[in-house]
């Protein structure tokens, strides 16, 4: 009995626990002969799963209209983290001088 049909394209989802680093799948179809009808022969690019990583946001005060100055505290574990950017929250916009190029206003 056929399962897929040829010429179309299906999605395949499922749920994994990846591990840390270069994760390469290798995908095969078979007829439940010895070998396989079809397989990319893990040759396929991999990719990095997102590690976990703690982040806390703290202000002493926060008065409306006042410059309010906050702690960012990243523990970024095992994740290699290239760059970081910060977006205000609806409302809230970074002076121009204090913040920098990581510092985003909510769009």
């Amino acid at each position: 009995e056929r399962v897929l049909a040829p010429d179309t394209f299906y999605q395949l989802e499922v749920l994994v626990r990846p591990v840390s680093g270069l994760t390469t799948w290798k995908i095969s179809t078979t007829d439940e002969r010895a070998l396989p009808t079809n397989t990319n022969d893990g040759q396929q690019p991999g990719f990095n799963p997102v590690a976990a990583m703690s982040l806390q946001i703290a202000a002493q005060r926060t008065p409306p209209r006042a410059l309010v100055e906050i702690t960012l505290l990243v523990n970024p574990g095992s994740a290699e983290v290239n760059n970081i950017m910060l977006i205000a929250p609806p409302g809230f916009v970074f002076p121009d001088q204090n913040c920098g190029e990581i510092c985003v206003p909510a769009t």
